[in-house]
């Protein structure tokens, strides 16, 4: 959902998370580590939010655990393109 601070995500769990990349949730929790503190998602109660796609992608390297593919591509380019 999209909000004047961002793209907020909602109903979605570290265990989710590590289930769809496949990936263990230590793994999922380290990584959402690094990207906090780059600020590229915040949390926001139990929501996760996207201040900027860009700064998203750009942390994305960063954190190569993260990379999971969707009909063929990136999940982070699609996301991108999207836009």
């Amino acid at each position: 959902v999209e909000t004047p601070t961002g793209i907020r995500i909602a109903g979605l769990t570290q265990d989710d998370i590590a289930v769809q990349t496949s990936s263990s949730r230590r793994c999922i929790v380290r990584a959402l580590s690094k990207l906090y503190q780059s600020g590229a998602l915040k949390r926001v109660g139990r929501e996760y939010e996207i201040p900027s796609v860009e700064v998203l992608l750009a942390a994305v390297p960063a954190a190569p655990d993260l990379v999971h593919r969707t009909r063929g591509g990136n999940w982070a380019e699609e996301l991108r393109l999207a836009q």
